[in-house]
């Protein structure tokens, strides 16, 4: 039975025309208010995880520019927000427990 209450975003167009494969490498989901990750081993996306800053920067720019198209604040100001969030809950995190993540089913021993 499906939960009508789960909404997923849909795959990107360029996702079932790709040439040469694609990989969901993160997946975030908020369960009961509690943020939840999955991600795909590294080397799915690269041994260097300067990669991952990239991707995470990448991230910050999509949800910048949907919060500047919807009207709440400019892009700049929204990446600055994030930003400065960011780098509060990277501190912030170094002294806590493990964050609850895991790797894909079909990818697990």
């Amino acid at each position: 039975m499906t939960n009508p209450s789960i909404r997923e975003l849909p795959k990107p167009a360029a996702v079932p025309q790709a040439k040469a494969g694609a990989d969901q490498v993160l997946s975030v989901w908020i369960v009961d208010q509690t943020e939840l990750a999955a991600v795909f081993p590294p080397q799915l996306y690269g041994e260097d995880v300067w990669k991952w800053g990239r991707l995470l920067a990448l991230v910050a720019r999509y949800v910048a520019h949907a919060h500047a198209q919807g009207g709440q604040s400019n892009r700049d100001d929204a990446i600055e927000a994030i930003r400065l969030n960011f780098d509060e809950a990277l501190r912030s995190f170094m002294s806590a427990p493990e964050p609850t993540a895991t790797m894909n089913e079909r990818d697990q021993p």
